[in-house]
């Protein structure tokens, strides 16, 4: 057996049974190097050798370490590099790769290669001793981890030893000569605690991590994966072993992700991102500003053009939408990955379309590219938009949750299951003043949410945002994520108590009061204020932990609020020179360009204390541009407090483009390369500016800024560092004050230096009231605490260290302070400045599981990062689907009187009442207004009339009304496969004829009450004609049981009793004798027409008095008449009789006929079993799935959900069988009924009415099984006409490929 492959060996590597032996990824790999993409080389190990790996206790199968060694020699050869060699290394990645995507849950392992020669090697090829021995100790800890088995605490308690003894903090301040002893501390831990050495044998490195690979298919995280999405245990993974490139090799080097056309529009254009001088792990994770991937063409128009190449070879070959990862190396492009691409469901139906019309794929495969179920999302109801001009806006909030509902308002999660478990069809409005946890099963119920506060948006437009973008104020930030842009924010995570990036998945917009804050350490400083909505939550530090608070309850508290202090970097981009170089010139400097002409200078007094500034930025500038600046000496004139100063300066100029092009490109997106920077390189940054443009006043840095774009930078550094900078702005100068780790940053500073440091600021501060009140009698030590807590005072990180921790603490109340003052959180205090009146608010939601991490950070006028928090009702709102409504100031609830006010008009709206409610624009209305289905696009429709060219499946509809049907034959459907009548006995005037029928003793009071229900009942299968002119429609005569009709609470038995003139007592009697144990298999169906067939003769004269009316019309009516519940033939064989007894008499009296069948729901078992007599009766069968899978599971439908999801995720169901139809069980039955009932009547037309006659896997089957229909609700017509082509393509596809075989 053959377990190794190389790329370039593997021929059709992405047919089915390619994929199962190489892994998805390996055959991408295989089949993209096939095609002639530039694919670095390597070579896949086979899920065969996983397999045999297992089946030999974990020992190599013969012959596999001869085949990996043979692929390296071959990879050596084709890289010109050597594995383990001392000149030019080559180092590979080891990835897992199941035949499915499993993210994240098996092992990789990148550079292995290397060694202690190699890294030697690697420092020369590189030129940077210090970044390969910092490659060389990460390697050995994510080796030493994944590997061999030791933790990876073990390697970061050594870290942190080595830079105590260097007197350090930061890894960055560790020399390559300190990252060399790195290095033979973690060789030690790993002896220690592996008990064998480091592999320096590269070839033994890559066997050992081939083998973690192969372990890590059955990890438990792996296996939990499979178990949850139903994936095969036998499979194995394969090990694809590929020579590393690298994108981070200068600005010649790069990497990114793209899509072959927009994944949001479909639009056939260049769609991606890319940055330079990166490694691909920084696009796709999102932690560095990507450019758009037009830019390359300006920076690397020779890679630029390859992959115009490789976007067209891609879709030629795949013919679909591609998703593919690349880095380019030296200006040579490498092709990584490659997968057909997510993308909207808009998109969806354009690409597909538009390859076909470009000749790219056939109508069939462009049917493929869509997703069936995917076509719900074109689907969502919204209001009929005539009636919402005529309906009564009383109140406005955020829209929180698209879509639009209307019910009756109920004020209570416990209210809303009550009113659920009379009426589990009645629509439900949820109001709340504000949503908790504790609402769940309420909201899951409702089918709206409307809430008066914590609305999802809280902060004016004009505040600022820092994104993985730069800054945006919060308007522009909304506008941009609103056509489809996509940002990162910052967050703050509780578990870890550090700021995070995140990216953006939803925002928020409405017009609300809000209030201005200031915000400072001692709570007067009016400038650096933030506007905010004064209901909105900002996140507070209590007893040491995280909690929401109202704005409005922390000021009237006066609470202290959370700011953050440290900015998580984007990468680490060591360039310390020119980092000190860009600060020095973007604060004291120029640049000038033009197209012919470029020049970059700076100004200073060319004295003694100022030479080495000007000499360091000279030697920069000249190591980085090979290019000198020259001095020109010149008067000068300026003004300096009211008075005039004149003296003389030296101008240093270069007059060159390429330096001002360099530096304009890196001042015009300054935040996001701050952002990019490694420690050393920041702090370099910080001190050119301060050298620029600073000084030391007060023991403090003063560093003046008189530009936007700058001030937003240092702001940024400072915050990477710690360090939170007070900003004061006079005018077109803003004044940034630095007290913290100053002497860390004069260390880097070559101008300013201190003459005498006398103290030092701590401004790492906290409220002792927040964090002590609960325990100030355990933390009063030195008897300074309490009162301190009285006075709300602040302590600093340090004072508290300092009078707080001693022996006698409780470790635990020790552990809880230590995480808080270690956090990235500090206090800051707040105050009321104004009131505002109504403004636009914004609001950005993050991703997050836990309730209290679902917040973000905003910036305040002069820049301090305050963390705010995103509402309950908004977030579990639009992850349930439901409509929501949050924040709405307008109304005001009382939820003990059951009602809600909107009191500047005077409304008032109780429990029961009706409300409507738009979560796409915020509004709510008072009363119903109807729900009407959305338009569907040009394409949308050409791919529908190609799914009906191809599909043998016909497509009817369940509908009970004229307007359902009207609606359903708008979505093409081909007739009605299930008309239940008994809703049509809930209407206004029907439903107390219908009690009187039930009430009756005797037949002729039955008779007499039936004649009522006659018209009724004419009138709408006349309708119903009407709607599918020319198309069957199937009725099935009454189904539910009888009690169900009657009134069930004491107070509505007393009300029907007066209005039908009976008696309390007769009522409740009626009601006694109709209860049923089990209602679901009891007195309904076929068993209330054998024992009350004057019910059953009702119905048939009607819908053939119907038939004849709309015959004369002029309208073709096609009626088939369906039994329910039937089990047994002599059941179906009265009803038949019956049926052709009304037939004779109508069809006499009317001396005319109609052309009628008569069928079968088939939904027990036992029908399923004797399928062969019954169809002996009957001219159709149409299966009803909904009560078959109840009846043969044993489950109950309206109960299963307790217990269902519990299933599915334990693995003992795949599916919810009320969802998928469970084709191993009520699948068999329905084939056994096919196969018997065929056998008596070979034409016998068989459907499926149930819900699963609109799901894309179910109909799939029905197609298999020779169905002749699917019938399901109007609104997933389309998505069953589209499932049923997909089906036929794809039974069409398996024929051919059985032949070419």
């Amino acid at each position: 057996m053959k377990f190794v492959f190389s790329f370039s060996e593997v021929k059709n590597a992405n047919s089915p049974e390619n994929i199962l032996l190489l892994g998805n990824k390996g055959a991408q790999l295989c089949e993209m190097t096939a095609i002639g993409l530039p694919v670095p080389p390597g070579f896949t190990i086979s899920t065969n050798a996983c397999r045999e790996f297992y089946a030999l206790s974990k020992k190599w199968p013969a012959g596999l370490e001869d085949e990996v060694k043979q692929k390296l020699v071959v990879l050596e050869k084709k890289t010109g590099k050597k594995f383990g060699g001392k000149d030019n290394p080559l180092f590979v990645s080891v990835r897992s790769g199941s035949y499915v995507s499993m993210p994240g849950m098996m092992d990789t392992v990148l550079n292995i290669g290397m060694n202690d020669e190699t890294v030697a090697a690697f420092a020369k090829q590189t030129g940077n001793e210090r970044a390969a021995f910092d490659s060389y100790r990460r390697f050995i800890n994510m080796f030493g981890d994944v590997v061999m088995g030791v933790a990876h605490g073990f390697f970061e308690e050594e870290l942190d030893g080595l830079k105590a003894k260097r007197g350090v903090s930061l890894d960055t301040e560790l020399s390559a000569k300190d990252l060399m002893e790195a290095v033979e501390r973690y060789k030690k831990v790993v002896r220690t605690h592996a008990g064998k050495d480091f592999p320096q044998d590269t070839r033994v490195a890559l066997k050992m991590a081939v083998d973690a690979v192969f372990n890590s298919w059955n990890s438990a995280r792996a296996i939990a994966y499979r178990k949850i999405n139903s994936l095969r245990n036998d499979a194995g993974t394969a090990v694809n072993v590929q020579e590393m490139v690298f994108g981070n090799m200068g600005n010649d080097s790069g990497t990114g992700v793209s899509f072959t056309r927009n994944p949001a529009t479909g639009e056939k254009e260049h769609f991606g991102e890319f940055l330079l001088n990166a490694q691909g792990e920084d696009v796709v994770a999102g932690i560095r500003t990507p450019q758009k991937i037009g830019e390359l063409k300006k920076t690397n128009p020779k890679v630029f053009e390859e992959l115009a190449k490789v976007f067209e070879t891609l879709e030629k070959h795949y013919k679909d939408l591609q998703d593919f990862e690349f880095t380019f190396e030296k200006g040579k492009l490498f092709l990584l990955q490659t997968r057909s691409g997510k993308r909207t469901v808009q998109a969806a139906v354009k690409i597909a379309v538009d390859m076909h019309n470009e000749g790219l794929v056939s109508k069939e495969q462009a049917l493929l590219l869509v997703k069936a179920e995917q076509l719900s999302q074109l689907l969502h109801k919204q209001f009929d938009s005539k009636r919402k001009e005529k309906a009564i806006v009383i109140a406005r909030g955020i829209a929180a949750s698209p879509g639009a509902a209307t019910g009756q308002v109920v004020f209570t999660a416990k209210d809303a299951m009550d009113w659920h478990e009379k009426d589990p069809d009645q629509k439900l409005i949820l109001v709340r003043t504000e949503t908790s946890p504790e609402d769940i099963e309420g909201m899951n119920i409702a089918c709206g949410i409307l809430t008066a506060r914590g609305g999802a948006t809280c902060v004016a437009g004009e505040t600022k945002i820092l994104t993985s973008n730069g800054f945006f104020t919060a308007k522009e930030l909304f506008e941009q994520v609103a056509v489809g842009k996509k940002f990162q924010i910052l967050s703050f995570d509780s578990a870890s108590m550090k700021t995070k990036w995140k990216p953006i998945i939803a925002t928020g917009k409405r017009v609300s009061k809000a209030v201005k804050i200031g915000v400072s350490q001692k709570g007067k400083a009016n400038g650096n204020s933030l506007v905010i909505t004064p209901d909105h939550k900002v996140i507070l530090l209590e007893k040491r932990q995280l909690v929401k608070k109202e704005v409005q309850d922390v000021l009237q508290k006066k609470q202290m609020v959370s700011i953050i202090d440290h900015i998580p970097a984007f990468n680490d981009l060591n360039d310390p020179d020119y980092a000190y170089l860009a600060g020095a010139i973007f604060t004291d400097g120029y640049m000038q360009l033009s197209k012919r002409r470029g020049s970059v200078g700076f100004t200073q007094k060319n004295i003694e204390k100022k030479h080495a500034f000007i000499s360091r930025v000279n030697r920069i500038f000249f190591e980085k541009f090979g290019l000198t600046m020259r001095e020109k000496v010149k008067h000068t004139i300026g003004n300096l407090r009211g008075r005039e100063i004149a003296g003389f300066a030296s101008d240093f100029v270069s007059a060159r483009k390429a330096p001002a092009i360099a530096l304009l490109e890196t001042r015009n997106d300054l935040v996001n390369w701050v952002l990019g920077l490694d420690e050393v390189s920041t702090l370099n940054f910080i001190a050119g500016a301060i050298d620029g443009d600073g000084a030391i006043n007060d023991q403090r840095i003063q560093l003046y800024v008189g530009k936007d774009y700058l001030l937003s930078a240092v702001v940024v550094a400072c915050l990477k560092l710690g360090i939170v900078p007070q900003v004061a702005t006079d005018r077109t100068i803003s004044n940034v004050q630095i007290v913290e780790k100053v002497d860390e940053i004069l260390q880097f500073t070559s101008r300013v230096k201190f003459s005498k440091r006398n103290k030092k600021y701590n401004s790492k501060l906290f409220s002792l009231r927040q964090m002590f009140e609960d325990v100030k009698e355990k933390v009063d030590f030195t008897g300074i605490i309490k009162p301190a807590i009285k006075e709300n005072k602040m302590f600093s990180k340090e004072k508290i260290i300092k009078r707080v921790f001693y022996k006698r603490l409780d470790p635990q109340l020790r552990q809880e302070i230590e995480k808080v003052i270690e956090s990235d959180l500090r206090n800051y205090r707040a105050k009321k400045i104004e009131e505002i009146g109504e403004i636009e608010v914004f609001n950005f939601e993050v991703e997050a599981g836990k309730e209290i991490d679902k917040n973000f950070v905003v910036f305040t006028e002069q820049f301090t990062p305050v963390l705010v928090s995103n509402s309950h009702a908004s977030v579990i709102a639009r992850g349930m689907g439901k409509c929501c409504v949050a924040g709405s100031g307008d109304i005001l609830v009382r939820e003990k009187e059951k009602k809600f006010e909107v009191q500047k008009i005077g409304v008032v709206v109780k429990e029961g009442d009706f409300i409507s409610l738009d979560g796409g624009t915020g509004e709510v209305f008072l009363g119903e207004i109807p729900l009407v289905e959305p338009e569907f696009g040009k394409d949308f429709l050409t791919l529908l009339s190609w799914a009906d060219s191809f599909r043998r499946l016909k497509v009817r509809t369940n509908a009970d009304t004229p307007a359902d049907a009207r609606k359903a034959r708008e979505f093409g459907a081909q007739g009605i496969g299930l008309d239940r009548t008994e809703h049509m006995f809930f209407g206004e005037n029907r439903i107390t004829p219908m009690r009187e029928m039930i009430l009756s003793t005797t037949v002729e009071e039955r008779k007499r009450a039936l004649a009522k229900l006659l018209p009724f009942q004419r009138e709408d299968f006349y309708g119903i004609f009407k709607a599918m002119d020319g198309l069957p429609v199937t009725i099935r005569l009454l189904d539910p049981p009888l009690h169900e009709f009657l009134p069930q609470t004491d107070k509505e038995i007393k009300k029907i009793a007066a209005e039908m003139g009976v008696s309390v007592e007769r009522l409740e009697k009626t009601l006694s004798s109709l209860k049923e144990f089990n209602p679901m298999l009891g007195f309904r169906g076929v068993r209330l027409g054998i024992v009350y067939p004057e019910i059953s003769e009702m119905q048939v004269r009607a819908i053939f008095e119907a038939a004849i009316e709309a015959q004369r019309d002029g309208i073709t009516a096609i009626p088939e008449i369906m039994i329910p519940v039937v089990g047994d033939h002599e059941e179906l064989h009265g009803m038949r009789k019956l049926i052709e007894r009304v037939e004779k008499e109508v069809f006499g009296k009317e001396k005319t006929k109609v052309d009628y069948t008569v069928g079968v729901m088939i939904e027990l078992p036992r029908a399923c079993l004797v399928a062969g007599r019954i169809a002996q009766f009957a001219d159709f069968f149409s299966f009803g799935t909904n009560d078959l899978t109840q009846t043969t599971f044993g489950y109950s439908r309206d109960d299963s959900a307790r217990f269902i999801p519990a299933y599915i995720m334990e693995g003992i169901l795949k599916n919810d069988p009320f969802q998928t139809l469970d084709q191993e069980g009520v699948g068999e039955i329905m084939k056994m009924a096919i196969k018997k009932g065929r056998g008596v009547k070979p034409n016998l037309k068989i459907g499926i009415c149930g819900e699963h006659g609109g799901d894309p896997s179910s109909i799939e089957f029905c197609h298999r099984t020779g169905l002749d229909y699917v019938s399901c609700s109007p609104f997933r017509v389309p998505v069953a006409r589209f499932a049923a082509a997909q089906a036929a393509i794809r039974e069409k596809m398996k024929v051919q490929e059985k032949g070419d075989a």
